[in-house]
């Protein structure tokens, strides 16, 4: 297939837009790759439909896109946290406008999709960047514990931090906007990588899940009912049910170097092979074809 591409190509960081790009195109389709602060010359291109993530595009410029309008949210849409009243009333306004404008939309938000009576959203994880998948390149083990998400998630992943730098002080180690190389070098020398409690459902969790894992991590996550399809508790993953037994399952894994090993080396295989952006993609573009063609 033919896809025209809208998006934030090359903006550095947490690069899902070249993850994206690499697997289609390795599956065989032709990207046609636009920048969205370019979005008037999608109206130029001809393809058989168009995949856009987060932008806020004039409606008379979507007008003039002639092809299916396809989008992919990797945000997490309602979450009950008086620190994200007004962030959830922002996206919530812009997903109704996407569902109005759009034809398909894929979400990471699994309860946004269970609620959605438009017929028109998919529930879709994103997953591991194929091009970097692997164990990273250092193996001393120096850091206990780490986390790498952002502090700004709401007041339940504020306190989970706190708790966590209280409670192990130097062991544990807070690292933000890290990825790529860089990430996975951190993560090989980390015991135990851990997820935050929030924001987290049955149906929503980070996509640091398969960022970690991909890279090789032992991690520790909340659990979440639909990621156990994902992967096995206790073979690929360990779940805690609530902080204390969070803080049980450090003290006994920082102990146990082979246990965590033949975890972690599980859930690296089972990243590989099922959870990496070439996998979702060919998801994505069989359902586009079922539903659009």
């Amino acid at each position: 297939m033919k896809i025209l591409y809208l998006a934030k190509h090359n903006s550095g960081g947490n690069d899902d837009e070249g993850a994206i790009t690499y697997s289609l195109e390795k599956l065989g389709h032709t990207v046609i790759r636009i920048f969205e602060r370019n979005a008037m010359e999608a109206t130029l291109q001809t393809a058989d439909f168009m995949l856009s993530h987060h932008g806020s595009f004039k409606k008379g410029i979507l007008d003039r896109i002639r092809m299916p309008k396809v989008f992919w949210c990797f945000d997490l849409i309602e979450y009950a946290d008086p620190l994200l009243r007004y962030r959830n009333r922002a996206r919530v306004s812009w997903m109704n406008r996407m569902v109005e404008t759009y034809d398909l939309g894929f979400c990471t938000d699994g309860d946004w999709v269970a609620k959605d009576r438009s017929g028109k959203l998919v529930s879709l994880k994103q997953g591991a960047d194929p091009r970097l998948a692997g164990f990273g390149q250092k193996n001393e083990k120096h850091i206990d514990i780490l986390f790498t998400g952002i502090r700004r998630g709401g007041t339940g992943r504020q306190t989970f931090i706190d708790e966590m730098k209280e409670t192990y002080g130097s062991g544990f180690v807070h690292a933000e906007k890290i990825y790529g190389r860089c990430l996975s070098d951190l993560i090989a020398t980390s015991k135990i990588v851990v997820a935050p409690d929030h924001p987290t459902t049955d149906k929503y969790w980070s996509n640091r899940v398969y960022m970690a894992l991909g890279y090789g991590a032992f991690m520790l996550h909340p659990y979440c009912a639909d990621l156990t399809q994902d992967y096995v508790g206790g073979r690929e993953i360990i779940y805690y049910a609530n902080r204390s037994k969070l803080h049980d399952q450090i003290d006994y894994y920082l102990k146990r170097d082979s246990d965590r090993q033949v975890v972690q080396e599980a859930a690296l295989d089972k990243t590989k092979r099922k959870h990496t952006y070439f996998y979702r993609c060919g998801k994505l573009i069989d359902i586009v074809k079922e539903r659009l063609f």
